[in-house]
C-alpha cells in the first residue's frame, strides 16, 4: 500500500472554522493529517487534514493549509469558502505560473487516476470541485521546464525518479513490524472482498494514508523526495516571501499535506510560530450497517 501512498502524495479565520474545532498548537512540529476513530463501537471514522496558522512579529499570518487530493464533496466545498479570507491563496501546481485549472479538468495520467480511484471509494477529485479561477489565487509551484531543468541537472528523468520513490517507499516499509504489516494485509484483502460498498476500502486506506507524513519523511531522504517535495517547496517558500514583501498580511499556502512538515520548518525558519489549527474531515467513513434480526421460528 505504501507504493499506491508515494504514488498519490505526487482557509482558516474564525467566522469559517467549524464550531469548537479551533485548537491552540501545543508542540514543537505540527501534524497535517491524521485518522480518528470517532465511535470504536460502529466503526465510524474520518480522514481529516488540518489547517495551521503561523504568525511573525510583525502580526502576519500564514496559514498552512494540508490537503489529500481526494475527498468529500463538502470538504473541498468547504475550503473553497475558507479561501475566500485571504489576501492571497498560494496553490500547488506543476503547471505554468498563469495557467488555472477548469474545475472536473483532469486529462493528465495520475489525474485520470485519482479520479477513478475517488469514484471506486466514493469520493470526489479536487480538481472537480477547487474553484481556481479565484481572484485571490497565486501559482505557487515549479513549472514543467523548471521540473525538467532539475531533472536534467540532477542525471534523472521521470522514470529513475519514480524508481527512487519506489526504493524509499520499499525502505520505509522495511521499517515496519512484520506482524502489523501482515495484519494490514489481511485487513485489506477482507474489505477488498467486502460486499458493503467500498466502507471497508475506505476506512482502510484511510488509516494509511494517516501514515502518510511518515512515508514522506522517508521520501525526502531520496532523490525523488528531492525533487517532487523539496525543489517545490523552495518554489512555495519564494512565492511566500514575494507575497509578504508586497504587503500580505494574510496568506493561505494551499498544498498537499505530505509537503506540510518541510515547509513549516521553513516557516519557522523565517520567524513564523504556530499559534493555532483546525481540522476538518476529507473522508467520512459510516459507521457499520446493523444487521437486521432474523424473525424466530416457532
Amino acid at each position: 500500500m505504501s507504493l499506491l501512498l508515494a504514488t498519490l502524495a505526487l482557509a482558516f479565520s474564525p467566522a469559517c472554522a467549524p464550531e469548537g474545532e479551533v485548537q491552540p498548537v501545543d508542540g514543537p512540529e505540527s501534524l497535517f493529517l491524521r485518522y480518528t476513530e470517532k465511535d470504536e463501537a460502529t466503526g465510524e471514522a474520518s480522514l481529516q487534514t488540518a489547517i495551521v496558522r503561523y504568525k511573525d512579529d510583525e502580526g502576519r499570518a500564514v496559514d498552512l493549509i494540508g490537503v489529500v487530493h481526494i475527498g468529500e464533496q463538502s470538504y473541498y466545498e468547504e475550503m473553497n469558502a475558507i479561501f475566500k479570507s485571504y489576501e492571497a491563496l498560494l496553490y500547488e501546481l506543476v503547471a505554468p505560473e498563469t495557467y488555472r485549472p477548469e474545475k472536473a479538468e483532469h486529462t493528465s495520467g495520475l489525474g485520470l487516476f485519482q479520479k477513478g480511484f475517488g469514484d471506486m471509494l466514493g469520493l470526489t477529485f479536487q480538481l472537480d470541485w477547487i474553484d481556481y479561477q479565484a481572484e485571490n489565487f497565486v501559482h505557487a509551484d515549479v513549472t514543467p521546464g523548471r521540473l525538467s531543468d532539475l531533472m536534467d541537472e540532477n542525471g534523472d528523468n521521470l522514470y529513475t525518479v519514480m524508481l527512487s520513490a519506489m526504493l524509499a517507499s520499499m525502505k520505509a516499509n522495511a521499517n515496519i513490524d512484520p506482524e502489523e504489516a501482515q495484519a494490514a494485509g489481511i485487513e485489506m484483502m477482507l474489505a477488498l472482498l467486502s460486499t458493503d460498498n467500498g466502507r471497508s476500502l475506505k476506512n482502510v486506506l484511510a488509516k494509511q494514508f494517516g501514515d502518510l507524513e511518515k512515508l514522506a519523511a522517508g521520501l525526502n531522504d531520496s532523490r525523488a523526495g528531492e525533487l517532487l517535495l523539496t525543489e517545490r517547496n523552495k518554489a512555495c517558500v519564494e512565492v511566500i516571501e514575494k507575497q509578504l514583501d508586497a504587503g500580505q498580511k494574510r496568506i493561505g499556502v494551499f498544498y498537499g499535506a505530505a509537503h506540510m512538515p518541510d515547509l513549516e520548518k521553513r516557516l519557522r525558519g523565517m520567524g513564523f510560530e504556530a499559534t493555532s489549527e483546525v481540522w476538518l474531515d476529507a473522508w467520512a467513513v459510516p459507521a457499520r450497517k446493523k444487521k437486521k434480526k432474523q424473525a424466530q421460528e416457532f
